[in-house]
């Protein structure tokens, strides 16, 4: 049975549902983004029965795996020990978890940043396509519009090498296209009209599924494990949401990495808040006003001390917002990023952290 595709799918969505409930929520999302499979890894033969014994694979995206990688021997063990609640075939048994990242085709999309989207390149494709069918099968002269063709492939060319991908089509000018399909294997219009979607349907599929995630600006992470996990957490939330109620999430997750970065630098003993109310745990807000007032003392600073705060009013207002949209979000990412870095920089050069 656990050679059985859907049934590992089962087995997984099982595990991701008990982790969660377990609110042991970096288990059930390590799941919730992972591609399993079986591998078969040996056979045992008896007068009474049969076992086959198998590996269960995750595969992780790359950006993934990196996040888990410290935590990755704990995870295999936690998740083959709840695997056992699940598998109760007595002839299939898995023996081992391995998460391992995924290898496959990427495209660097960061290369293209300002120069075009992803939807550009697939209308380019679009128009490619449409232009070799038609003079193909009764349509403009091949010398009416082969410059503008030329053009366009050498355009596409140009994005797919700068992407990273191979460019299917070998055929640069329209002449070259009818010397193909007048090799005689092409004869009939319906033909023609399959063979171009066939020759781009692989790159089409290719660019369909990747992520432009990468065009956001690369984070550098602060080495506070718990803030690079989150806020890499609402890039990849940004990447696949689609309603207010996922954008909103990003803002709560927006908060919770917030009030970390607080938690990372107040100092009780010496960040006095500056209304004499002692920070909650949770005072994010508090606790901040207090690390900058006291490391960036002086009206010099204000600009300073006013974004950092801006930063929590928004992650704080999406939360709330009902009708949030993606550019909220996206804000919101780019504010908490940009909050974490530069809380970085003042605690790594202020004179407490370096007597630590």
């Amino acid at each position: 049975m656990l050679e059985n595709q859907n049934e590992i799918k089962k087995i997984v969505s099982s595990l991701t549902k008990y982790f969660d409930t377990q609110k042991q929520w970096d288990l059930a999302n390590l799941l919730k983004h992972a591609y399993p499979s079986s591998i078969e890894i040996g056979y045992d033969s008896n007068m009474y029965n049969n076992i086959t014994y198998f590996d269960l694979m995750l595969e992780l995206e790359i950006e993934d795996f990196v996040a888990i990688r410290p935590y990755l021997e704990s995870y295999q063990e936690q998740i083959l020990e709840a695997v056992h609640l699940f598998t109760r075939n007595a002839y299939d048994h898995i023996v081992s978890v391995k998460i391992i990242p995924i290898c496959k085709e990427y495209l660097s999309w960061n290369d293209l940043n300002g120069i075009a989207t992803k939807q550009d390149v697939l209308n380019l494709i679009e128009r490619l396509k449409a232009t070799m069918i038609a003079v193909s099968t009764g349509g403009p002269k091949i010398q009416t519009v082969d410059a503008e063709y030329k053009a366009q492939y050498a355009l596409l060319d140009g994005y797919l090498k700068k992407l990273g991908a191979n460019n299917p089509n070998p055929y640069k000018s329209l002449w070259d296209w009818y010397g193909r399909w007048s090799q005689g294997d092409l004869t009939t219009y319906a033909s023609r009209r399959r063979f171009i979607p066939d020759l781009y349907q692989p790159l089409v599929d290719l660019i369909s599924k990747s992520s432009e995630e990468s065009m956001m600006e690369e984070y550098t992470p602060t080495g506070w494990d718990r803030v690079d996990r989150t806020i890499y957490e609402m890039r990849q939330q940004l990447n696949t949401a689609i309603n207010e109620e996922q954008f909103q999430a990003i803002g709560m997750l927006g908060r919770e990495t917030i009030i970390t970065i607080a938690q990372q630098v107040y100092n009780k003993e010496i960040h006095a808040p500056i209304d004499s109310v002692d920070p909650s745990e949770t005072d994010s807000k508090r606790m901040l006003d207090a690390f900058l007032s006291y490391e960036l003392s002086g009206s010099s600073n204000e600009r300073t001390r006013k974004f950092a705060k801006s930063a929590v009013d928004m992650a704080n207002h999406l939360t709330h917002n009902r009708t949030a949209t993606r550019r909220d979000a996206s804000m919101c990412l780019t504010s908490v990023t940009a909050v974490a870095s530069l809380i970085k920089t003042i605690h790594e050069s202020s004179s407490h952290a370096i007597e630590q």
